[in-house]
C-alpha cells in the first residue's frame, strides 16, 4: 500500500524493473484522493484503503452491531461500504 501510494504521490518506482513494471500496472487500479488511498471499481464507489487496524476497527464495529443488525456477508460488506 505504501509502494503504490509513494507510486501515485511522486512517481517513485522501485529499483527492480520487473517490480517497477508490475507496480504501474496496478497502480492504474488506485486513485490518491486529498491523500487517501482509494481502489477504483468499475460500477460501484470508490473504495477506500484501510491500514489493517483501521479496518480491524470498521469490522469490529460492524460486527457488534453499531451498524444494526446485519443478514449475512452481502449485507455486512455493503454497511462497510
Amino acid at each position: 500500500m505504501d509502494t503504490i501510494t509513494a507510486y501515485l504521490k511522486s512517481g517513485q518506482l522501485p529499483a527492480d524493473p520487473v517490480h517497477a513494471r508490475r507496480l504501474c500496472m496496478h497502480a492504474a487500479l488506485f486513485s490518491l484522493i486529498a491523500d487517501e488511498l482509494y481502489k477504483r471499481s468499475f460500477s460501484g464507489p470508490y473504495l477506500k484503503c484501510l491500514r489493517p487496524a483501521d479496518a480491524d476497527y470498521a469490522l469490529r464495529e460492524v460486527h457488534e452491531g453499531i451498524c444494526g443488525e446485519h443478514l449475512g456477508e452481502k449485507a455486512l460488506n455493503l454497511k462497510i461500504l
